[in-house]
């Protein structure tokens, strides 16, 4: 993936992780969830691998996913 294509991901992450704080249920294994966190591992697991690793032409994908996290977090 190109330096440009992961930056706009890495801001998109930071952007749902803002907007996802406080609003992860709880659950046993964390008491307190981290956000980017989450976001980052269901991008990898959609994926199959790092959003590193991915073709610039997953970049869409990986965005709108992006954003449909955001509107269903759980």
């Amino acid at each position: 993936m190109s330096p440009e294509v992961a930056q706009r991901i890495r801001d998109a992450v930071s952007l749902a992780g803002k907007a996802l704080e406080g609003e992860l249920p709880e659950s046993s294994k964390h008491k307190v969830r981290n956000p980017y966190a989450h976001v980052w591992r269901c991008i990898k697991k959609k994926m199959g691998k790092s959003y590193k690793d991915c073709d610039d032409s997953d970049e869409k994908e990986i965005i709108e996913y992006i954003g449909y996290l955001v509107n269903n977090p759980f």
